[in-house]
């Protein structure tokens, strides 16, 4: 923390004989000190008032300003390798000056004085002195100049400057700007630790929402476990029956062909008049009895295969990486959502064949996809419904798409589709945790999810997820791409 040295020492100096002065000097001094107090305290309650460093730097800087008589400056911080300024804000006071603020502003001069020597600065003939050589071109005149350093724990992190008093710098603005420039540190320390702390909150609440997750996947699992056991053992004793009815079925119609042929043959069923022979009906039943066992063995086959999906799919807390084909990632997906689908809207897929695997959690890509067209679904509102899902490799990553033709989503609350807790379904039908956690697995699995939508249109979603043949470590990505309009 910055020692209070200075601000005692302000309090107690004086560069006024106060025994010997008139008493208009008095007045004036006691008039100086009034505004040097109040601008003091104005910047102190910028700390307390403000949340980020920025606001925090401009009230104090325009207050320092205020005390000392200045019209122009800046505050900038120290570049992380150290090297030069990076500018927070400029006030030009008004004057003309045609320098790009972006222009880097190495530590040299009498600004490295300050930065160097950890104390205010300041020169009176800034125009006539060595320094003047590094004014840029374009740079406006400046008459006079003072730096004043933001010093954290002995070491100079930034720099208040200032410029173009009316009248000389001299020492006593020296302590007034040694005094804000401590105060401007506070607020650095300040902001800085308003950012751990958000940041911390942020990750803690990344972490919860990951673990209700966690906890409602494991309980899916347990009750899928349990629903694939007490299912799996009838549906394997009617898939028995049924096979073994088909077999009986056979040996009925191979027993039936043989007693017509010998009735033939012994001149009993001659006549096509008689009931006995009418075959028509016999064999009806017997070719629907078939084909009633055959889909009959089918509909079982797919519920086995649900159960298996809903079981496989339940299990994404174990997150397991694995090289998978993200093609079968998606068959797998659609068994879930099938019959959400079939009721709302036709299904086109054009998937790339001979696709490079995916290093992944299974199971978890399973579930972003499963949340994806869920949502597809959802979006759309009218009979003639679609959804189109494709990938395609594409260099060292693979592109899955999912688009629809529903309502589509507004501009202004896109950039928020990817936030807890933040739904446009009605209350009961959305939870608004889908969508985060789809964005969090495919960050963590080093991809990126892309949103485009059109109100009316529909919506496509695109996620690119880095595959094997690159030999790449999965590591989070940053950046969310959201845009208003197909691409």
């Amino acid at each position: 923390m910055p020692s209070s040295d200075h601000i005692l020492h302000f309090y107690q100096g004086s560069n006024t004989d106060l025994k010997s002065a008139t008493t208009e000097e008095l007045i004036l001094a006691l008039q100086r000190k009034d505004l040097e107090l109040r601008t003091i305290i104005h910047g102190a309650g910028a700390i307390l008032s403000k949340t980020s460093f920025a606001e925090s730097a401009r009230t104090i800087f325009d207050e320092c300003c205020k005390a000392i008589g200045t019209t122009s400056g800046y505050v900038a911080l120290l570049s992380e390798d150290g090297s030069e300024n990076e500018l927070l804000f400029l006030e030009d006071g008004g004057a003309e000056c045609a320098v790009n603020p972006d222009l880097p502003m190495p530590i040299r001069g009498l600004r490295a004085d300050a930065y160097h020597g950890n104390c205010a600065v300041y020169c009176n003939d800034f125009m006539g002195s060595e320094w003047v050589k590094y004014m840029p071109s374009g740079h406006m005149d400046l008459r006079n100049v003072m730096f004043s350093p933001l010093v954290i724990e002995g070491k100079t992190v930034g720099i208040m400057g200032m410029a173009n008093k009316n009248g000389d710098f001299n020492d006593r603005d020296a302590e007034i700007a040694t005094v804000f420039g401590e105060l401007a540190a506070i607020a650095l320390q300040n902001g800085r630790l308003i950012d751990a702390q958000q940041q911390a909150y942020e990750r803690l609440k990344k972490n919860q929402k990951f673990m209700l997750q966690q906890e409602k996947m494991a309980s899916i699992g347990q009750l899928a476990a349990g629903v694939a056991h007490e299912i799996n053992n009838p549906i394997s004793f009617v898939k028995s029956n049924l096979q073994a009815l088909g077999k009986h079925l056979d040996k009925i119609h191979n027993y039936i062909t043989e007693q017509r042929r010998a009735l033939h043959e012994a001149g009993v069923l001659n006549s096509t008049d008689s009931p006995v022979c009418d075959e028509t009906k016999l064999d009806f039943l017997l070719t629907d009895s078939r084909e009633i066992i055959s889909e009959s063995l089918e509909g079982i086959e797919r519920t086995s295969t649900i159960v298996r999906n809903l079981k496989t799919f339940s299990r994404a807390d174990q997150g397991i990486p694995e090289a998978a084909d993200i093609n079968d990632c998606i068959a797998s997906a659609l068994t879930i959502v099938a019959n959400e689908i079939k009721y709302r809207a036709t299904l086109t897929c054009t998937l790339a064949d001979n696709l490079p695997p995916v290093n992944c959690c299974r199971q978890q890509i399973e579930q972003v996809l499963v949340n994806l067209l869920i949502n597809a679904v959802h979006a759309i509102d009218k009979e003639n419904g679609h959804i189109l899902v494709t990938t395609q490799a594409d260099g060292s990553t693979i592109k899955i798409t999912v688009t629809d033709n529903g309502t589509g989503i507004q501009a202004a609350i896109l950039p928020r589709i990817f936030e807890p807790f933040f739904t446009t379904k009605e209350v009961g039908k959305g939870t608004g945790l889908g969508l985060s956690i789809s964005y969090e697995l495919i960050q963590n699995h080093g991809g990126h999810i892309q949103v485009t939508s059109e109100v009316g249109q529909g919506t496509q979603v695109t996620v690119t997820l880095p595959h094997t043949a690159t030999n790449t470590t999965h590591s989070p990505s940053s950046g969310l791409f959201v845009t208003n309009g197909h691409e």
